[in-house]
């Protein structure tokens, strides 16, 4: 019986999908998130979709923020003539 050889390219396109896979796994383990802690307040960053979670009881909480409320207290000096 003659020995069967797999083609060249099929053990290219093999090689480049590990790699891939590889390449895929690491940066989602190490380089994905970036962890900040501003204010007492530990963020958790996610470079691939920008999208911003806090650490609240052990989780991290990607809902979003509530909007800020602040009156403002200026007034006008201006005179209609």
């Amino acid at each position: 019986m003659e020995d069967a050889k797999t083609p060249k390219w099929v053990l290219t396109a093999v090689g480049v999908l590990v790699l891939l896979a590889v390449f895929a796994a690491d940066f989602q383990l190490f380089f994905r998130y970036q962890y900040v802690e501003t204010g007492g307040v530990q963020w958790r960053l996610d470079r691939l979709t920008s999208e911003k979670c806090h650490l609240v009881d052990g989780s991290y909480d990607c809902s979003p923020l509530p909007p800020s409320t602040s009156t403002s207290t200026s007034t006008s000096t201006s005179a209609n003539k």
